[in-house]
């Protein structure tokens, strides 16, 4: 849980980043009683979707369907499973209409001799033009971190109350 939980307090966080988040995930998801463990299982399928990627390789679409699928069948199951199942499929099909342009776009444009930072600088300058595609796409993974959050903390507060 200490992995995963400096995520959400971290400035720079990238996909390799997200992966420490993901074993907590799984044992949560599988561990805690029914309500907190259905928040885990989301926040795992959630934490499972590349999402930046998918938003920018449109051959990943299926991919993260199928494990997607596959994880809210067996941790989730019913109604619930069948409609977030529905909500991620409808997001990265909405990313998917309007991806950022990838990174090769801007390296062409390089002067001759000049720094693989020349073509990054192009390239984060473009990204300030989808701005807010860029903040979007983020929000999946930071509710994902925030529900295993919440999961983790609801068990530990029921465990602090004295039964009565």
């Amino acid at each position: 849980m200490p992995a995963a939980t400096v995520l959400l307090g971290g400035s720079f966080v990238h996909m390799v980043d997200l992966a420490m988040a993901i074993p907590a995930a799984a044992v949560l998801a599988v561990a805690l009683p029914e309500r907190p463990r259905r928040i885990a299982a989301l926040a795992l399928v959630l934490l499972s979707v590349p999402w930046i990627p998918v938003w920018i390789v449109k051959k990943l679409f299926l991919a993260s369907l199928f494990v997607t699928a596959a994880l809210l069948i067996r941790l989730v199951g019913g109604v619930l499973a069948v409609g977030a199942f529905g909500a991620i499929a409808l997001t990265i099909y909405g990313f998917e209409l309007r991806p950022p342009a990838g990174f090769e776009a801007f390296t062409p444009g390089s002067p001759p001799g000049a720094l693989a930072q020349y073509a990054w600088g192009a390239y984060l300058a473009h990204l300030r033009s989808n701005a807010f595609g860029w903040l979007a796409i983020k929000i999946p993974t930071w509710s994902a971190l925030s529900a295993l959050l919440a999961a983790e903390l609801f068990v530990v507060t029921a465990r602090a109350r004295p039964n009565r």
